[in-house]
């Protein structure tokens, strides 16, 4: 009997019969990723909506429904076969397949991920023909993911069998340790392809075994193939020039202090902080902070072995326990300068404002326009002549795209994703000047604060209306990424690397929809690519000392603490909240810039007082870029200009502020 997960946050209500009416509704609502027993096969209600017969875990039977537009609600609950087993198949078409959630070629199937040209999956179970003459097949790919693929249309072939070799088992040769702290990835094949990459990486320090001779590769590596201390057999890279990543010789740190250590891409993401060797996780930490080692010394003979803890503190005064397993000496990355369309100072107001305010003092800043879309790609406008007039004064710009305000939601629907997705692509081309395509605007935010109810599309002033999850919004992000990215390759003078487009920034205190925090690595582990990190950052009152206080939510009641926690007992109750973000940002994210592209003090109306509020935040914004071990925040805007209750052009102290605080003439190019 095959089985399905419930794959919406609010349940879905079991019917009677299947069609979307109240009549049909029995009243029971079967809950958030329980799995049901599927009778049959899905039932076409009518262009929009699909409903599956079910067997509830309570014996119950009824209609839950299986699809609504392009999102899909009961997901298969994978049984894949152990890994080795089935047979191994290539993808042989350049632009890579997409892997499906069912085995049809709809867009409502398509769970976003594309599995790279040349990669080498797993088959599960026998193909399975579609009628309109494709034939799918189950999948496992190397990173681990199940899904289905496209295996041939008509005379087309996907993908391809992988002959076996047939030859006498490798010859063991030696011991070599690996000698490289980010460790190394497993190779099916002897070269550096990433459609060749296993999903294993070997840490730094641990011993393989030598199977035959090296493999030398045209682009001037050469490949071991190895045998790890578990049987895994697979290829790593032996050396790249003069650069040697397997060496005969244990690494040996003990003479090395470490004052300053980093996530190592052996944890993945994030590396667990545990409040005392193997004790409770208390904290995540991503490879982009640098961790102040607090016995340097004895952290060298630690560093990169199995079975051993370090102790950290990170940006946010986070300290705890990491296995040493999983952290490399820190790695500086190069920072670079300001281009057009950006400021090399760190001020700046969200919305149009008087650029009089900053040109007094001497300096320039940022400014943020903020757009309601919609999905008609043919009707979107773009806003060139702004971008272009603040870009040619010396002023950053940043636009954020949203589907629309209020109800209408930050994102769209699911079903409207691609189309969204156009429209975004669209109003970036008609902002483009074609006699100056380096100018303008280049900086672009998908959305805004998606985990607050407030910006689900169809709530009611923050009630009802669609959940939008870290998932869903990533798949949004991820269309209008690779959309906008085609505009650039293809706009004459222009290249996908020209632009910078960034996830929307998370609410920070909001937990409705679950732990912030959670929401935003769930949100990073989904997304393919992004240029830059944008975040809101906020004090809760006037007072200029909360810029810098480390309160946290819950202090009062001294709940443990731990991550993730939907009551938010590790986050910052003021600005700090910023530093929490930061931690949480992976390694391969390192060197992208980081706009705040909100702060208040929270109440609607600003206190119109020169207090030092505002000079007191961007003495932190500054403290922290003074770091060059740090991740550049290439600003933080004021929220906001005009429009509504948090205006502060009718605060001519806070104005005041505002330029006493540009007189210092920050940059966040150090």
């Amino acid at each position: 009997m095959k089985k399905l997960q419930v794959n919406w946050p609010g349940g879905l209500k079991l019917r009677t019969q299947p069609e979307p009416t109240d009549a049909s509704y029995t009243g029971v609502r079967v809950g958030h990723r329980t799995v049901v027993e599927a009778i049959g096969e899905p039932q076409r209600y009518d262009d929009h909506f699909s409903f599956q017969k079910v067997r509830t875990p309570e014996g119950q039977k009824g209609w839950l429904t299986y699809r609504s537009g392009d999102a899909i609600y009961l997901t298969p609950v994978e049984t894949a076969p152990p890994p080795g087993a089935g047979q191994k198949l290539r993808v042989d078409w350049q632009p890579g397949l997409r892997m499906r959630v069912q085995p049809e070629p709809s867009q409502a199937s398509f769970g976003g991920v594309i599995v790279p040209y040349g990669a080498v999956v797993i088959a599960i179970g026998e193909p399975f023909p579609h009628p309109e003459g494709y034939v799918f097949q189950r999948a496992r790919t190397p990173s681990g993911r199940v899904g289905w693929l496209t295996r041939s249309c008509g005379d087309t072939v996907y993908l391809v069998k992988v002959e076996e070799e047939t030859h006498e088992p490798a010859v063991e040769t030696g011991k070599l340790w690996v000698n490289w702290f980010d460790g190394l990835k497993m190779r099916q094949q002897p070269e550096p392809s990433l459609a060749s990459f296993t999903g294993i990486t070997v840490p730094y320090g641990a011993q393989v075994t030598m199977l035959g001779e090296p493999r030398e590769h045209a682009e001037g590596y050469k490949f071991q193939q190895v045998r790890l201390d578990d049987g895994e057999i697979g290829w790593l890279t032996l050396s790249y020039g003069d650069t040697v990543y397997l060496s005969e010789q244990k690494p040996d740190l003990t003479t090395e202090p470490v004052e300053v250590a980093q996530v190592s891409p052996v944890a993945g993401l994030w590396a667990e902080m545990r409040a005392s060797p193997g004790g409770e996780v208390q904290w995540w930490v991503g490879g982009a902070a640098p961790l102040r080692v607090l016995d340097p010394v004895g952290a060298g003979p630690k560093i990169g072995q199995a079975g051993q803890w370090i102790e950290v503190e990170t940006p946010a005064f986070k300290r705890g326990f990491v296995g040493a397993q999983y952290l490399k000496p820190f790695t500086p990355v190069a920072h670079r300068s300001a281009r057009a369309g950006e400021s090399a100072y760190i001020y700046g107001i969200h919305d149009r404002y008087n650029r009089d305010l900053l040109k007094s003092v001497g300096v320039t800043g940022w400014v943020l326009f903020t757009h309601a879309i919609g999905t008609d790609h043919q009707g979107a406008g773009g806003d060139r002549n702004t971008y272009y007039e603040w870009a040619n004064d010396g002023f950053g710009v940043i636009a954020r795209l949203n589907h629309g305000y209020g109800s209408s939601g930050t994102i769209p629907e699911p079903h409207q994703y691609d189309d969204f997705a156009r429209t975004c692509a669209a109003f970036v081309k008609r902002s483009i000047d074609p006699h100056d395509p380096q100018g303008g605007c280049h900086i672009w935010i998908i959305g805004n604060e998606m985990n607050n109810p407030r910006e689900y599309p169809g709530n009611h002033d923050g009630v009802g209306g669609r959940p939008i999850t870290p998932e869903s919004y990533a798949d949004c992000f991820n269309r209008a990424y690779r959309a906008i990215k085609q505009v650039y390759r293809d706009f004459p003078g222009l290249s996908a690397g020209d632009s910078i487009v960034v996830p929307g920034a998370i609410d920070p205190y909001n937990a409705v929809a679950g732990c912030n925090g959670n929401w935003f690595t769930r949100m990073l582990r989904r997304i393919d690519a992004l240029d830059g990190v944008a975040l809101h950052a906020y004090t809760h009152g006037a007072a200029p000392g909360l810029i810098n206080s480390r309160k946290q939510f819950g202090d009062e009641h001294h709940p443990p603490i731990r991550f993730p926690d939907k009551q938010l007992s590790w986050q910052y109750y003021h600005f700090y909240a910023y530093r929490t973000l930061m931690d949480l940002i992976p390694g391969k994210w390192r060197d992208v810039p980081v706009f705040i592209t909100e702060t208040d003090q929270v109440q609607k109306k600003w206190a119109n007082e020169n207090s030092g509020w505002v000079k007191e935040m961007y003495a932190e914004i500054n403290w922290w870029n003074s770091d060059p071990r740090r991740q550049r925040i290439y600003c933080a805007l004021l929220f906001r200009w005009e429009t509504d209750e948090w205006q502060v052009r009718d605060k001519p102290n806070v104005l005041q502020d505002f330029k006493e605080a540009a007189q210092r003439r920050y940059k966040w190019h150090c």
